[in-house]
């Protein structure tokens, strides 16, 4: 669920919730919705001024803690 700018994910299996913050939402619906994450990559390099190597950092962090949680899983493809 979003709420303003946050978003509060919930893993059913555990009850447990996660907040995301506003980059991590973008990211999030990028996966959720399947869309290129090039295309998030380069929206967030532009609206906040950071640099693609920090940004592809910060979204392999937050894929692996996703993965870790349980909240995705890696296909086999």
């Amino acid at each position: 669920r979003k709420v303003e700018n946050e978003a509060v994910l919930l893993h059913i299996a555990t009850g447990m919730y996660y907040s995301l913050n506003e980059t991590s939402i973008l990211f999030w619906e990028a996966l959720f919705t399947q869309q290129s994450l090039g295309c998030v990559i380069e929206k967030i390099t532009a609206d906040y001024e950071v640099e693609r190597s920090q940004v592809l950092s910060d979204l392999r962090a937050f894929l692996e803690k996703l993965l870790n949680y349980g909240l995705i899983s890696q296909s086999s493809d």
